[in-house]
Formats: structure tokens, C-alpha cells, sequence
């Protein structure tokens, strides 16, 4: 409410309030067709960065890091703390690329769950779309936000390069 709405003074919002709201407002719209594929919308980026107050001029060697050839995806993985749902998230290093999916490992009221195994190829398959629409060299980053158990390590290990 403090962002439109104040008793004694005039509400004036920074710049930054203002991109974040429209970044979540953004963020939250869905194509109206809903057969079409997850690839139809993505999450909001910002195509540029404000500029900065200085720039630090220095010379650098020649040679560049080997992290720096080709593209880097970053794949994070994260379960809900019901172990109930699996959200991954696909970015580039500029954010340039970006999408996310949550996949549903139990329903409430079944007794069985969806196999870890066959989310994995969903998240997998996904992985190789966004880099077979998008010619590059990647590098694959990985990151999980709990332990791995030996299941999640060896089913990571067996994704076809």
C-alpha cells in the first residue's frame, strides 16, 4: 500500500520501484492461446542497464578467461519444501534468455508420484531446445538448491552432451 497510497504526504516512487513493478506486471501476463508452446512468452528483461556514474578505464592482458568463450545457460533447479513440485530455471549470462517451468511431482489426493526421472528428461529436453534454437558454444551451468542425493547426480551425469 506504501507504493500508491500514503495518509500524510504525497507518494512519489523511485525509478527503480517503477521498473520493478512493471517487471512483475510483465512477468505475470500469459499468451492468450494457451496451446501455445513455453517458448510463446518469457519472463521480462531489461535490454539495457543504466549507465554507470564512471567508467574505470585500465588495461587488461590480452588473453581472456576460458569461462568467457562461447555462452554460458545457467540451469537452477529447486524442489518446494512439500517435495511436491520441481521449478527450473533457464537464463543466459546477459539475461538476454530466459525462461522458467515448474513441473508437478505428486497431486494431492494420489498415491503415487511422477518419477523424478521422467522430470529430469522434461527439464533435459527443454535444456536442448534452448540451445539447438540458439546457435552458439555453450557451456551448461548447473546449480540445485538442496543437497543432491546419489538418484539426482547420476540421472545429471547421464544427460546426453
Amino acid at each position: 500500500m506504501e507504493f500508491i497510497l500514503s495518509e500524510d504526504s504525497m507518494v512519489v516512487p523511485t525509478q527503480p520501484d517503477y521498473q520493478n513493478l512493471a517487471l512483475e506486471v510483465y512477468s505475470r501476463c500469459r499468451p492468450k492461446d494457451v496451446d501455445a508452446g513455453p517458448f510463446t512468452c518469457a519472463s521480462a528483461i531489461s535490454l539495457a542497464n543504466p549507465a554507470p556514474k564512471s567508467i574505470a578505464f585500465r588495461l587488461v592482458p590480452e588473453k581472456g578467461s576460458p569461462l568467457q568463450d562461447g555462452r554460458s545457460l545457467h540451469l537452477a533447479i529447486s524442489k518446494s519444501l512439500d517435495q511436491r513440485w520441481v521449478s527450473a530455471a533457464w537464463s543466459d549470462g546477459d539475461g538476454s534468455l530466459q525462461v522458467s517451468m515448474s513441473y508437478c511431482l505428486k497431486y494431492r489426493g494420489r498415491s503415487l508420484p511422477r518419477p523424478i526421472g521422467e522430470v529430469r528428461n522434461e527439464i533435459w529436453a527443454t535444456t536442448k531446445h534452448i540451445i539447438d534454437n540458439h546457435q552458439a558454444r555453450w557451456k551448461l551451468i548447473l546449480v540445485n538448491t538442496e543437497p543432491m542425493d546419489t538418484d539426482d547426480i547420476e540421472g545429471t551425469l547421464s544427460f546426453p552432451l
